[in-house]
């Protein structure tokens, strides 16, 4: 089946939120068929929880930038990299 439902989280520095964040997309009725993580250069433990996320769960995709892309290139990388016939934003310190 072709995935139809793509989330994409842009984050920096959002250790502390963003696996309720992901957990979150991931216990809808329905969830998203990639949940796509870009992580822009953090400082903070956003990595290891990035990487733990996607490790736990197939639909999970993390990608981590060594350098800050700024927040309109770390949003318009996720954008770029959706194929999915659906796509919406997820903030990493929301919840759905």
């Amino acid at each position: 089946m072709t995935p139809k439902v793509t989330i994409g989280i842009p984050v920096y520095n959002g250790a502390d939120t963003l696996r309720q964040a992901v957990e979150s997309a991931l216990a809808q009725t329905r969830p998203a068929d990639l949940i796509h993580i870009s992580d822009n250069a953090s400082t903070d433990d956003t990595p290891a929880i990035g990487r733990d996320l996607a490790a736990r769960h197939p639909s999970v995709i993390y990608t981590r930038h060594d350098a800050s892309l700024g927040l309109s290139g770390n949003f318009a990388h996720l954008l770029d990299r959706a194929s999915t016939e659906y796509f919406m934003w997820l903030a990493a310190d929301d919840r759905i």
